[in-house]
């Protein structure tokens, strides 16, 4: 017999990739496919946040930031810049294709989550967060191994006998 419950793990990333699913699909249009809270977070560091920052702000390392940060450079969304004062550090900041691209990604992102709490009234949906934070605490308390996530949208492979 089956379990009843999967593992959390299992429920949180299905949740996960239907919800990047659907923002994904939302944003179709843009040259990038991924990334997009990257874009936000540098917006809102107005030109003077720097890679260990934004590794910081999505809990990830900072090699895989500097991955990131190729790819949305290559796509023409991002400026690297020196820090004058410290010659070893660079401030990131959107070029005008990025800051035209961030109002929509942060609009995809705010449809999204109206979605998923379509019929879940506001005292519920702050219970969620309430729940969200205190299990997020006493996970970061346990010892634990490094972890990262990538999603990527899947390419749809045609039929041979289509």
């Amino acid at each position: 017999m089956l379990q009843k419950r999967i593992p959390l793990s299992k429920e949180l990333t299905h949740l996960s990739r239907l919800y990047y699913g659907v923002v994904t699909r939302k944003l179709s249009a843009l040259e990038i496919e991924r990334y997009y809270y990257i874009l936000i977070l540098i917006k809102e560091g107005k030109g003077k946040i720097t890679p260990k920052e934004l590794a910081c702000g999505i809990n990830s390392d900072k090699v895989f930031i500097v991955k990131i940060l190729d790819y949305l450079y290559d796509k023409g969304m991002i400026n690297r810049a020196v820090n004058a004062e410290d010659r070893r550090q660079y401030f990131i900041s959107l070029t005008e294709k990025g800051n035209k691209t961030v109002p929509l990604i942060a609009k995809a992102f705010k449809e999204a989550t109206e979605e998923v709490f379509k019929g879940i009234k506001k005292e519920e949906r702050e219970i969620y967060y309430k729940v969200n934070d205190a299990m997020k605490k006493n996970l970061e308390s346990l010892p634990s191994d490094e972890m990262k996530v990538n999603f990527k949208r899947v390419k749809k492979q045609k039929n041979k006998y289509e």
